[in-house]
């Protein structure tokens, strides 16, 4: 079994661009279709339409990529957080790009808008080892899931 989280992203990267800069950007295996590290593999595919329109209406952008990064639920789960945790912010600096992080698609993690990175209060993914690891400037806020 694993557990699912999806960042839908809009950027001008390609889904392939995307892995790659990832792989590299934190050393993570990667082979054509997706990248790997500790608890965590990470696929990245153009957003579909009914996708896109979903969040345009929930979150007012218009994504591009939709990442499914699967972390095993048995073992090494808390690393694939922090893997998958550092890949946001990592294409978050590096981009400037508005996104969604969900779990199971439809429980915010965090919103990235314009210039604004809102963690959702109300999830229990920001404990505090998570939290030292945001080095943006951010606010805590209460985020409706989908």
């Amino acid at each position: 079994m694993a557990l699912e989280y999806m960042l839908r992203i809009a950027t001008n990267l390609k889904p392939s661009e995307v892995l790659d800069f990832l792989s590299s950007a934190l050393g993570l295996e990667a082979d054509s279709e997706q990248v790997s590290g500790p608890g965590v593999i990470i696929y990245a595919s153009t957003e579909s339409e009914r996708g896109r329109s979903i969040i345009e209406d929930a979150f007012h952008f218009s994504p591009t990529i939709r990442m499914t990064f699967r972390l095993d639920k048995f073992e090494d789960t808390e690393l694939g957080r922090n893997t998958l945790l550092q890949a946001t912010l990592e294409l978050l600096q590096q981009t400037n790009s508005d996104a969604v992080l969900l779990f199971n698609n439809e429980e915010v993690v965090l919103l990235s808008v314009g210039s604004r990175l809102i963690l959702n209060k109300n999830n229990s993914f920001w404990i505090s080892s998570r939290l030292s690891q945001v080095i943006s400037s951010y606010e805590m806020g209460s985020i409706p899931s989908l």
